[in-house]
């Protein structure tokens, strides 16, 4: 029996090149390394410092960045506490692409 086996290479989605998008998914990594307990306080401060340039000081996201540095150092003992701190960031970012709320004229006339 002749098997022939095909390669193809899998599709890469593009990075973009818009710097809130890259920001976004630097701190989407922080929470999800904190959900795995495999976080390094220098990746912490790096993208704390990248969500700070990219958002500013008024920013929801740097918000919970700044929320998530200051609880690091004594939240990395308890795996429980870190996991929290994660989910907070995940959330802030899942929060961040949200469009506004839009009337609707079948609903508010």
């Amino acid at each position: 029996m002749n098997v022939q086996i095909e390669y193809r290479e899998t599709p890469v989605m593009p990075v973009s090149g818009d710097p809130s998008v890259r920001a976004r998914f630097a701190m989407l990594a922080i929470g999800y390394s904190a959900l795995s307990g495999i976080l390094d306080r220098s990746a912490v401060d790096r993208v704390g410092g990248e969500i700070y340039r990219t958002f500013g000081a008024g920013s929801d996201l740097t918000h919970e960045m700044d929320r998530f540095i200051s609880a690091f150092p004594c939240a990395r003992h308890r795996q429980e506490d870190l996991s929290e701190a994660g989910y907070r960031l995940i959330h802030a970012v899942e929060r961040s692409t949200w469009t506004g709320q839009r009337r609707r004229a079948d609903l508010d006339g």
